[in-house]
């Protein structure tokens, strides 16, 4: 005969056993729903936080208008982003590659040494 208490004896080892009622499988489904909903909205939210600031870095940087143009040549191994660098320090190199591409028609990354390119001049 089986009691009806939460505390049942075990026959084997003579010590209580406290028999719990198992959480339904639904519940733990709605959780995991609500956690994983959760989680991807703050990934989201992230995600966007850190496009916006990158997005507003770029468009400052190539919405800046050059105070004038200038003729530099390309260095041995120079890229892109190393002329973009040495041109405009203090600007995002993003902006600058953009310009400069704008600039000289460029529709690849490959430099040639002493290729003469058409630079923005920020002062």
């Amino acid at each position: 005969m089986r009691s009806n208490s939460p505390a049942a004896v075990s026959a084997r080892s003579g010590r209580a056993r406290i028999e719990r009622e198992q959480p339904l499988p639904a519940v733990y489904q709605r959780r995991r729903r609500a956690a994983a909903g959760l989680l991807t909205g703050i990934a989201l939210a992230v995600l966007v936080w850190v496009l916006a600031i990158v997005g507003n870095t770029v468009e400052d940087a190539a919405g800046m208008p050059p105070s004038s143009t200038e003729v530099v040549h390309v260095r041995s191994g120079e890229s892109l982003t190393s002329l973009a660098e040495r041109i405009a320090p203090d600007l995002p190199a993003d902006g600058v590659i953009a310009v400069v591409r704008e600039l000289n028609d460029l529709s690849t990354s490959g430099l040639l040494p002493g290729q003469p390119l058409v630079v923005p001049v920020y002062r």
